[in-house]
């Protein structure tokens, strides 16, 4: 259904850029708060085919994670389709689900902002597994993965072992987004 396999011609679909994306970049970075990039997988995506995942798929994780987020009023929340969710009309189910969602500090990510500005405006990123994650740890930036991935146990991501875990991280993200190491955040986040 897709001709779009390759996490190259993501990355080529997710920086392109337009007026409405230059108009968002500046309004996110002239926000004071602490801001935390959701990366949403396509949801028909596999999400057990590379190992452990601690949800039951990708929506779960999403929807999961923008209840949280509708809880949190100490940050602001952007969160980004995945560049490959034509298939099944998840772009249309994923902005459904901001409906109930009106809440200041959560943004739904328009189409066409180049993900490499928004990597540089965001202080956290939260993912499933994709390689926005190591993208994103290249750059320094910190990064909460919900399942095993490529760079697992390099100890550039936090990797929750289960849900309790992963909303801990996000409980206490400012703690994350201080210049701990990853092994340091695992020890704070378990008490």
């Amino acid at each position: 259904k897709t001709s779009n396999w390759l996490t190259m011609n993501d990355f080529k679909i997710a920086n392109l850029s337009g007026n409405k994306a230059k108009k968002f970049i500046n309004f996110l970075s002239k926000n004071k708060k602490q801001k935390i990039l959701f990366a949403s997988h396509a949801f028909a995506d596999a999400p057990h085919y590379a190992g452990k995942f601690i949800f039951k798929d990708y929506f779960e994780q999403f929807i999961e994670t923008l209840n949280f987020a509708n809880k949190d009023d100490q940050n602001l929340w952007i969160f980004k389709i995945h560049p490959n969710s034509r298939i099944f009309n998840e772009r249309k189910i994923f902005k459904k689900q901001f409906v109930n969602s009106k809440k200041k500090n959560i943004l739904l990510c328009p189409p066409n902002v180049p993900i490499q500005k928004l990597i540089d405006i965001c202080d956290v990123i939260v993912t499933g597994r994709g390689s926005i994650g190591m993208d994103s740890a290249a750059q320094g930036k910190k990064v909460i993965i919900a399942g095993s991935a490529p760079y697992s146990d390099l100890e550039i991501a936090f990797q929750p072992k289960s849900k309790k875990e992963y909303f801990n991280f996000l409980r206490r993200i400012q703690i994350i987004k201080n210049d701990k190491s990853v092994t340091e955040i695992k020890k704070i986040s378990k008490q």
